[in-house]
């Protein structure tokens, strides 16, 4: 929205713009009266209204920049969301594309999102989080260790192991046989 100064000419007429979705603060709109009936005449005046404008610019700025700030908390309680979601949902995880509209948001705004909030993509994140169950499981179940790589989302008991041991430096048959390395990989993981 523009507010127009009806007795000025040239670049003066039209002096303040508001960025979408925001009001014309009152702050704003004095500036853009002091514009449209300066006082001054030649030099002074240039003076004078360049001054002004610089005044109403620094307000504009501030402006966007609460509502960038808005916006972003906005973001953020999303990829916190998102972020829940996944820690219960880390075995079958839907999409990007899935994920993102389920949450109200784009996959670009989530995976940019998610990436500066937490360090890790998304899909790093669904990783992290299934290695960690399945060596709680690991180490406090009996449960095969097929069937702890099921439960976790891997379909490939390789794929899984390989994995396990990139993230924790031991295989999980290891784990399982040596109970000191349960409370070590904890620790070094965390």
């Amino acid at each position: 929205m523009a507010v127009v100064a009806p007795h000025a000419s040239g670049p003066a007429r039209a002096v303040c713009a508001a960025a979408p979705g925001a009001a014309i603060s009152p702050t704003q709109r004095a500036l853009v009266q002091q514009i449209a009936a300066c006082p001054y005449g030649g030099a002074l005046k240039k003076v004078f209204l360049e001054a002004r404008f610089l005044d109403l610019f620094i307000e504009q700025q501030a402006q966007l920049v609460q509502l960038r700030t808005r916006a972003t908390s906005r973001d953020r309680d999303i990829m916190y969301a998102v972020r829940d979601f996944l820690d219960t949902h880390y075995a079958e995880p839907p999409s990007l594309l899935e994920l993102a509209r389920q949450f109200g948001t784009n996959d670009f705004k989530l995976k940019k999102g998610f990436k500066e909030l937490f360090g890790t993509t998304v899909f790093g994140y669904i990783a992290e989080r299934r290695l960690t169950v399945a060596h709680q499981l690991i180490t406090l179940t009996d449960q095969p260790v097929q069937e702890v790589a099921e439960v976790v989302g891997f379909t490939n008991a390789a794929h899984f192991a390989t994995a396990f041991r990139r993230e924790f430096g031991h295989t999980p048959s290891q784990v399982r046989r040596t109970p000191q390395l349960h409370y070590t990989d904890l620790v070094n993981f965390q």
